[in-house]
């Protein structure tokens, strides 16, 4: 099978897959791979950048910037660095673009040569890599092993009837979807939270959906508006006004200065994840950002919350005021209760970024309203569950719109879906499953 030949074999674990998946011919280059893994170390290792300008005055390195202001006087871009130094980037180096373009390039990853002066990064040359996708591509490996499959094996999980559930709430996250059924193109954000049992992929799919689809993953601790929206100290634009989502884990982790905060900074987070605008009152000078960002939130599912109402539990969980408006906002809110060891199903092979991203806009560009037929209560829950079947539809997985409406309800999991299917009935319900023999022969 032909989408084999995009698969890229990672021979050093050691490594990000980033920069197998960015850099697709560098598996038998190990000079090269030696040379792109420090320049990645550099833009994203706190404690490495600090001990190599210790030494060294000049560097180059590959980052994503997590936040910017521009200095209109000087001319210059002062960017925070992954790797927690502040860069200063003459608007010289990206050229002659126009300001919609420079605003795009400013969320890509990029590679920077810069020196360090008394404790500041100064940019003497910038290299943008172009974000490139692979729509051509991504149509013909979803049409020789289905949608579902080539997101799963570009992601480095062997597509299996656990896996195929598992991740599909996941998987969903990727895209958007609509707010009324009668548009024609998804901008509407998809918001997921998936608690699970340890060991289920959930920081493995957070690190490849961070350079594949422009998304910042923020680990356990919760977001200040400060980082999501503006920091009034610095000056600069906040996570919400580079990314396309953001990425929460560890969020069942909760202490009682994470649940002041999310009490403080719930009312902004609300307006921004349903009108998508994002706005912050910094002394006299207000902020506004108007972007659509998706929202995914993962943790280890409690041991009281198996069964009943999934929403209700979240609500309960944390018990908080206004807690049951945010989860609300959230199209899925799944809890996969079964015990599932994600390392038996990794391939150690992925598929560049850019064949990925191919994949997802190709599946996007086909995407339309699908409205259940069932009555749904709850203002909210029949947009999701439009957007839930629209999205099922889109990557070969068929339910009834009774099953679709109980999800959207948070009343029936993806977990309850795995263990209700039958294996030897499997494609009755995902169709991509019918590609499986053949996949594995490929995969030998």
């Amino acid at each position: 099978m032909s989408f084999a030949k995009y698969l890229i074999q990672i021979t050093d674990p050691r490594i990000p897959d980033i920069i197998y998946a960015t850099f697709p011919d560098i598996t038998h280059n190990a000079e090269l791979l030696n040379k792109v893994y420090k320049m990645w170390r550099l833009g994203n290792d706190s404690e490495y950048a600090q001990l190599y300008f210790a030494k060294h005055n000049v560097g180059t390195l590959l980052t994503k910037l997590s936040g910017y202001k521009i200095d209109t006087d000087k001319k210059v871009i002062r960017v925070m660095l992954s790797n927690g130094f502040i860069c200063l980037i003459p608007l010289d180096l990206f050229g002659n673009i126009d300001i919609d373009t420079l605003i795009d390039v400013l969320r890509l990853p990029m590679q920077i040569t810069v020196k360090h002066v008394k404790g500041v990064l100064i940019a003497d040359n910038v290299k943008v890599p172009t974000l490139q996708s692979a729509e051509d591509i991504g149509k013909e490996i979803v049409e020789e092993i289905g949608a579902l499959n080539a997101l799963l094996i570009g992601y480095g999980i062997m597509p299996h009837k656990d896996t195929y559930f598992l991740f599909l709430p996941r998987i969903m996250a990727l895209f958007k979807g609509f707010r009324y059924p009668h548009e024609s193109f998804p901008t509407f954000p998809i918001h997921v939270l998936q608690f699970t049992e340890p060991n289920t992929g959930k920081t493995h799919f957070a690190v490849r959906t961070v350079d594949i689809a422009n998304y910042e993953y923020m680990g356990g601790e919760l977001p200040t508006l400060t980082r999501l929206v503006y920091d009034a100290r610095s000056g600069a634009i906040g996570t919400v006004g580079l990314r396309d989502g953001i990425i929460l884990d560890e969020f069942d982790k909760k202490t009682a200065n994470d649940l002041v905060k999310l009490t403080t900074d719930l009312r902004a987070l609300l307006t921004g994840m349903e009108q998508c605008v994002w706005s912050r009152s910094a002394g006299a000078k207000p902020i506004e950002i108007r972007r659509c960002v998706n929202f995914v939130f993962l943790g280890n599912i409690p041991p009281y919350m198996k069964g009943g109402d999934s929403r209700q539990k979240i609500v309960q969980y944390y018990n908080v005021s206004g807690m049951d408006a945010l989860v609300d906002r959230i199209t899925i809110v799944d809890i996969w209760a079964s015990e599932i060891n994600i390392a038996n199903y990794v391939l150690h092979r992925i598929m560049p970024n850019y064949v990925v991203r191919g994949i997802v806009e190709y599946i996007t560009k086909n995407l339309k309203p699908e409205e259940v037929s069932v009555d749904v209560k709850g203002g909210r829950i029949a947009r999701h569950a439009m957007n839930i079947k629209t999205l099922l539809k889109a990557l070969g997985v068929n339910l009834s719109d009774e099953v679709v409406a109980y999800i959207a309800q948070g009343l029936y999991t993806f977990d309850m879906l795995n263990r209700a299917t039958p294996t030897d009935e499997l494609a009755k319900t995902i169709t991509d499953a019918k590609y499986l023999n053949n996949i594995k022969d490929a995969l030998k």
